[in-house]
């Protein structure tokens, strides 16, 4: 049996629709976006030999019925989220709330702002600064996060920070709230990365972050690239549409196919 793994989203929604009856292939067909049909279709058409194997159909049905009925992975709640569930809860409080929520963030986690960031980028940033700064940074994050980072340094220049992090006097928080300013806003001001990386990966980034933002983030970053350029939107649309997806794009079809 083929590794489902290693077949693309569009190829296994493909194989799912040409194994049900016409209508309801029909019905989950008019809930997708049309850039999105445009590649199912296409894939129904050039169907990989590997869905064509005995077997193959009822395992992606299983798979499927398990995204839909199985829990649902939890993401963390970004600021715009939160501040629309604090706004409506708390109305005019809500601001209040969120800036006290951002400073106990902060005074727990000073270099939040460089946690996000990806290891490349940190590491890029911490080597203008001097490798007292930079163990001083790294010494405030995960373990796994700050080995990550010290792969982009040379290997004379990483045994220097974590000896630093290992000697580390802990610094007054006034200190590192000023150099967490000072490096979240270099970050901020740095640079794109070159024009020659890879287009595809930089668009599957942004997916990634996408698919674990709320999904009015999602509506909003798709609404206003679409205005400045829709092909790139719709790239980004067909990054963002998983095989998951179909679950949700007609329950009542679903129910009847997957017979919960």
């Amino acid at each position: 049996m083929s590794d489902l793994a290693a077949i693309q989203g569009f190829q296994r929604v493909a194989a799912f629709l040409l194994s049900l009856e016409p209508g309801l292939a029909t019905s989950i067909l008019k809930g997708m976006p049309p850039d999105v049909v445009t590649k199912v279709a296409q894939a129904m058409i050039d169907l990989d030999p590997r869905l064509a194997q005995q077997g193959v159909v009822k395992e992606l049905v299983r798979e499927l019925a398990r995204s839909i009925n199985g829990p649902r992975q939890l993401n963390a709640c970004d600021q715009d989220h939160m501040r629309k569930l604090l706004g409506e809860a708390f109305g005019k409080q809500a601001d209040q709330l969120m800036q006290q929520i951002q400073e106990r963030r902060l005074a727990n986690r000073p270099f939040l702002e460089l946690e996000r960031r990806a290891p490349a980028d940190l590491a890029r940033l911490l080597q203008g600064e001097s490798a007292a700064v930079a163990a001083l940074v790294l010494a405030h994050m995960e373990p796994a996060q700050t080995a990550l980072v010290l792969k982009h340094f040379p290997e004379v220049s990483a045994l220097d920070i974590v000896r630093r992090m290992v000697q580390l006097e802990p610094p007054s928080p006034q200190l590192v709230r000023t150099i967490a300013t000072e490096l979240a806003q270099r970050m901020a001001a740095a640079p794109l990365p070159s024009a020659g990386a890879d287009p595809t990966k930089r668009l599957q980034g942004v997916a990634l972050i996408l698919n674990n933002s709320a999904p009015e983030m999602e509506k909003k970053v798709i609404e206003a690239l679409a205005q400045a350029d829709e092909k790139l939107a719709g790239e980004l649309r067909e990054q963002l549409f998983t095989w998951e997806d179909i679950g949700t794009l007609n329950r009542r079809a679903m129910t009847k196919i997957l017979g919960t």
